[in-house]
């Protein structure tokens, strides 16, 4: 099996890394974390309904 990305995945994680960059810069670390946090408890509540 072949490990080596693709040129388009290696694209796409180029571009998320950059993204990632960004939102560290601006502070936006604080606010993904803050989603995380809150989607971890969705899935959380969704999983004791369920």
């Amino acid at each position: 099996m072949n490990c080596t990305p693709t040129l388009r995945q290696g694209d796409e994680l180029a571009r998320a890394n950059a993204q990632l960059a960004a939102y560290r810069r601006y502070g936006m670390h604080k606010v993904l974390k803050r989603i995380e946090t809150a989607m971890d408890e969705t899935w959380k509540e969704a999983q004791e309904e369920a």
